[in-house]
Formats: C-alpha cells, structure tokens, sequence
C-alpha cells in the first residue's frame, strides 16, 4: 500500500486512522483510478475515525460524500444522524462497504424519510 504512488494522497489519514487504512486507501483508489471521479475533497469524521470523500462523478450534476467502511461493522441509527450532522447541508451519503478480497459495493444512504418512486403499471 505505501509503495503505491498515490498513497501520499491519503497518508495523512491511513496514519492518524490506522484501523480504517486499509479502507480509505482502497476506496481512494477504486474512486479515484478506477470509477475515474474527481476527489474534490477530504472530510475527517473523528466520529467514525474515518473519513469521507467529497467525490464529483462526471455522470451526476452534484458532488456525493462517500465513506468506505468494512463488511463487518455496523452503523447504529444514531452514528448516522450523527454523520448528517457534522455534514450539515448533505441529503445523503455513499457507503463504500469493502469485502476481504478488495470489492466494493456503494450504496447511498437519504437523511430522513425519502418516499418510494411511484412504479410503473405494467398492464
């Protein structure tokens, strides 16, 4: 991981937050190399001891914040109302869940009640 050339993007906080390292660094890359997104932004979460990143995807009008976590932790209720609020005017964010053989499923969490899309009938 230190010998890849992009890590100094990310040292600062692979060392502060050494638990969550290998996390930050993957979804770095993974956003970063391959998704192509521009990073714009880090946000330390001391909550979480972790980070998040203010990511632009070419294919959406808006940034997305994007926190990597691993498969195995939990997030309570509450650690996410906490996120929302150390991250004030954000509706949603991107959970980045990393797998022990470095996959990446992301999906994206809304702040409050968001009511389904109407569906289609199909008759």
């Amino acid at each position: 991981m230190e010998n890849n050339p992009v890590y100094s993007d990310v040292k600062e906080y692979c060392e502060k937050y050494p638990l969550q390292a290998y996390n930050i660094f993957q979804t770095y890359l993974d956003l970063y190399i391959v998704k192509k997104w521009k990073v714009e932004n880090f946000i330390d979460l001391e909550l979480l001891k972790t980070i998040a990143f203010e990511v632009r995807n070419p294919k959406e009008d808006s940034n997305s914040i994007v926190i990597s976590m691993g498969l195995n932790e939990t997030w309570s209720i509450e650690n996410l109302n906490e996120i929302f609020q150390d991250l004030k005017n954000v509706s949603s964010i991107v959970c980045a869940i990393l797998s022990p053989d470095s996959s990446i499923v992301y999906y994206r969490i809304s702040k409050g009640m968001v009511p389904p899309l109407k569906l289609k009938n199909s008759n």
